[in-house]
């Protein structure tokens, strides 16, 4: 039996990136079937409507708006979506906290084949609705501060809100999360990956190993060069080169 090709939609109005991909997947991904290329969020719609794709390889920024405009135009969202972007910081970190996936500009085909080996994973394929919704709710937020974060673990995906993160802390190659009902969830990210999408969230990177929220800092001791007491308990060391950072947030709280 032969197995069916992804069908692709291409939405991107610069049009040298879009043959980029198109080369890129005709030359190297026998796999995917590319059913049609959008220039516009408009034309995008209505394409997506008409051929109802697998996979849309999708701009963030176009001249009538945005990747994230044309998904707000999906009452349900049946599709995949791999983002396509040169820039915005912000737009990343969202795409980040909900899950989904990206490619950055120039494209390369290594990026192109990951993105395309993603989507054939099953993980990817069951959280199709909870990546959508929570991109959207992150994406409207006011603040640049994600209303919510998907977590996994071996049995279930959490959304979980930053306020209701205790601390993050190291162990080995993955980070543990404490959440505020004292349940703990041990995640294959980095702590810097976490330190970077709660920017701006009142969280403070106060040691190599350690990343608390400081809304649950019950007392800093000066002692011993500094240490946190937090309100569950743990007493966590203030890194020297991190005391000045740290005192920022707490004063901003």
């Amino acid at each position: 039996m032969v197995n069916e090709k992804i069908g692709v939609v291409i939405v991107e109005d610069e049009a040298i990136s879009y043959e980029i991909i198109k080369r890129m997947i005709q030359n190297n991904i026998l796999e995917v079937e590319i059913l049609g290329h959008a220039a516009s969020c408009k034309e995008g719609i209505r394409l997506i409507n008409k051929v109802k794709p697998d996979l849309v390889f999708l701009d963030i920024q176009m001249e009538d708006g945005t990747g994230f405009t044309l998904l707000e135009a999906f009452d349900n969202i049946d599709f995949q979506v791999v983002f396509v972007t040169s820039y915005n910081q912000y737009a990343i970190n969202a795409i980040k906290c909900s899950a989904l996936d990206y490619i950055l500009k120039p494209i390369a085909l290594p990026d192109l084949k990951a993105a395309i080996r993603k989507y054939q994973s099953l993980e990817y394929k069951a959280n199709n609705k909870i990546q959508h919704s929570t991109l959207i709710q992150n994406i409207k937020s006011e603040k640049k501060v994600p209303r919510k974060i998907i977590i996994p673990s071996e049995d279930e995906y959490l959304l979980v809100s930053p306020s209701d993160i205790v601390r993050f802390y190291s162990e080995g190659h993955y980070t543990i999360i404490v959440l505020a009902d004292d349940k703990k969830m041990k995640v294959a990210k980095s702590l810097k990956e976490f330190e970077q999408l709660l920017e701006g969230a009142n969280f403070a990177r106060i040691h190599n190993a350690h990343l608390i929220n400081a809304h649950y800092v019950k007392s800093y001791l000066k002692i011993n060069g500094g240490e946190v007491i937090m309100k569950d308990g743990v007493v966590i060391p203030v890194s020297r080169r991190r005391k000045a950072a740290f005192m920022d947030v707490l004063t901003n709280l």
